[in-house]
């Protein structure tokens, strides 16, 4: 990093800095470089590039998902209809069981696909609601937003009369069937 001391942001110097980490084996001073290499390019789509490199690679490092998620975000602040970060950032928080950001990622996801493609990422969030948080009125309020894009859903109509039935609200439960 000394190359880099007068002007932290020189490509050339960032991109020499890169080969001789790769060179040595240095996985982590590596994946730096190109974050540094991320802030001093113009263009956004250097960078999301950058920042895509930089997660998948933070990812086959054991223990490193929560700077993979970092990547990802940062990426998702350059170009926030990456629907490739997305899926990745749902597979990390699905895996590190993080919950509220999964369904946070799955509401973002949902905006920038279609109809029935929404409908199924609502159908996961509801079904995180209903197994993982085991918070019934947000499940319902789910499988009901599912019903908005995918209009008789088979899956959603019993998973909403089971959750009905977790909340003894028998009647809605008759309703829905």
């Amino acid at each position: 990093l000394a190359l880099a001391g007068d002007d932290p942001k020189d490509l050339t110097v960032l991109r020499a800095l890169e080969r001789l980490y790769v060179a040595d084996g240095q996985e982590s001073e590596y994946i730096r470089t190109l974050g540094r290499q991320a802030d001093a390019v113009e263009s956004d789509r250097e960078r999301a590039a950058l920042y895509r490199r930089m997660a998948s690679l933070w990812e086959e490092i054991p223990g490193s998902a929560t700077q993979a998620e970092e990547c990802l975000e940062k990426l998702l602040a350059v170009d926030p209809r990456s629907e490739d970060a997305l899926r990745s950032l749902e597979r990390l928080y699905y895996a590190e069981r993080k919950w509220t950001e999964l369904i946070e990622a799955c509401k973002r996801h949902a905006l920038l696909v279609p109809a029935p493609n929404a409908g199924e990422i609502a159908f996961q969030i509801a079904a995180i609601y209903e197994h993982e948080l085991k918070d019934w009125d947000k499940a319902i309020e789910a499988y009901i937003e599912v019903e908005t894009h995918l209009p008789n859903h088979g899956d959603t109509m019993e998973a909403l009369s089971r959750v009905y039935e977790k909340t003894e609200a028998w009647q809605k439960a008759a309703d829905v069937l």
